[in-house]
């Protein structure tokens, strides 16, 4: 049995630098502290079946994680 788990985060402004959207989906060969870790996340989600989504909309930006787990059975003992 599994789970689909989505996660949203929206942020109003002028949203992530392009740089290090680059650097996040693997576009860009001279990745910053911040690219790294946004890079390690993205490949994470992968493994797992999972993906990370970027929209930039109009004064807002937003982040979509969604990723498959396993869901645990619970007996009634």
């Amino acid at each position: 049995m599994f789970a689909f788990v989505i996660c949203s985060i929206t942020h109003e402004g002028f949203g992530i630098p392009e740089t290090l959207l680059n650097q996040m989906f693997g576009r860009d060969g001279d990745e910053s502290e911040e690219g790294i870790s946004m890079l390690i996340s993205r490949k994470l989600l992968n493994l797992m079946n999972g993906e990370v989504r970027y929209i930039r909309e109009a004064g807002k930006s937003s982040f979509i994680l969604s990723v498959e787990l396993a869901a645990a059975h619970k007996s009634n003992s």
